[in-house]
């Protein structure tokens, strides 16, 4: 009970620190619109568009208009927009506004789906009925905004936008498929977040809801030809691709560690395939797996995400809430202490020399082999009980 009541103090202390750090990055945002994402990337990739220039991957054109728009040097901000150009299409109406207006309703609108997320987060942890260290409101906060998600706001990033629709997703997986599976394709805002989860659905047999993923996916690869044509398709590869590469010994997920310990780019995406196989191959050959309801598919595939893809920033951890609640449905404390452990690890991980700071991708690595094996345990049991009845 003493334990039991700690763990409780615990959680709450996580919730109202997480919650006060998501409203600090957001002022921060706010403060210095042109040290964002936003500012330095997006809204000069729309910008290009609204003007007609349809070269938004080639990195000297994205910092002459940089200049131009903002009057500061290219150096300011080296790294150019890599994101879908569907993407920077839907921003241009905040072109029309001065840089503080736009960055302003970009933040506010992350934030605001960042809260619609939650309020449907306390909803499925209420269905489930799960049992919890404490009540749903606290346990969905601690889960999600984690100290690392954060830094979306600060950034002004996409990733609030992503975890609304990976929450809503799941919200329609019961009933609506289809649109599920459509709503989940909005994380090929950033591909690298949204490479697992497809092929789980098809590895499963979720025919309806990998239908629904695969329909989205069209409809961007679909508008980045109508957007850029082949020639900014081609500038895609030619200039985004290497920028990258560079980015892996950055990367906070196990590709981060193998670059660490100077494994080549190709070495690096042949482990990160080989551990994606190994996942995919496990949940196909298992039938107690294939079993498992498609939006614990799609949680488990998530959280190998964030474990081995070769681009993951902090920022990008708050899509971990989900699976972690997920997780919570059949495991009262495993995935509290994952988030805890989540964070301690970021805050290590700033002080630690950059050569050692990979304790992020040490937790996200083992809280993913953990949830499988809870997964593995429960639909092994529920097997069994089904075949005692018959």
């Amino acid at each position: 009970m003493r334990s039991h009541r700690r763990l409780r103090l615990v959680l709450l202390a996580t919730a109202v620190i997480s919650v006060a750090n998501a409203g600090a990055q957001y002022l921060r945002g706010l403060r210095d619109p042109l040290d964002t994402d936003y500012g330095g990337a997006f809204s000069v990739a729309a910008h290009m568009l609204s003007n007609g220039q349809t070269n938004i991957y080639c990195t000297p054109c994205q910092h002459d208009v940089l200049a131009q728009l903002y009057h500061v040097a290219p150096v300011y901000f080296p790294i150019g927009y890599a994101n879908p150009p569907l993407a920077a299409w839907l921003l241009q109406p905040l072109t029309h506004l001065p840089l503080a207006w736009g960055a302003g309703i970009f933040l506010s609108l992350s934030l605001l789906s960042t809260i619609i997320a939650v309020a449907l987060g306390v909803r499925l942890h209420r269905a489930a009925r799960a049992a919890a260290a404490t009540g749903p409101l606290i346990t969905v906060l601690a889960l999600f905004a984690l100290l690392p998600g954060g830094q979306t706001f600060a950034l002004a990033q996409w990733d609030g936008f992503l975890l609304l629709a990976a929450v809503a997703a799941v919200t329609l997986f019961p009933t609506r498929p289809v649109l599920g599976g459509l709503v989940l394709s909005i994380l090929c805002v950033k591909p690298q977040l949204a490479w697992i989860a497809p092929l789980a659905l098809l590895g499963t047999r979720h025919w309806r809801a990998g239908m629904g993923f695969a329909i989205g996916l069209a409809v961007w690869v679909g508008s980045t030809l109508a957007i850029v044509g082949t020639t900014g398709a081609a500038d895609w590869i030619h200039n985004v691709l290497p920028i990258q590469e560079q980015l892996v010994s950055i990367t906070i997920s196990v590709a981060g560690i193998l670059s660490a310990l100077g494994a080549p780019t190709l070495a690096v995406a042949v482990v990160t395939g080989l551990i994606a196989a190994g996942l995919l191959g496990l949940m196909a050959s298992r039938p107690a797996l294939r079993t498992t309801p498609v939006a614990e598919v799609v949680g488990v595939a998530l959280l190998w995400t964030l474990a081995v893809t070769p681009h993951l920033l902090p920022h990008d951890l708050i899509l971990a809430g989900l699976p972690l609640l997920l997780w919570a449905r059949r495991d009262a404390t495993g995935p509290l202490l994952a988030a805890l452990a989540i964070n301690v690890a970021y805050l290590a991980d700033v002080i630690l020399p950059a050569s050692v700071a990979h304790l992020q991708a040490i937790v996200l690595a083992a809280a993913a082999v953990s949830y499988t094996r809870v997964l593995m345990g429960t639909a092994t049991e529920s097997t069994a009980m089904a075949a005692a009845t018959q």
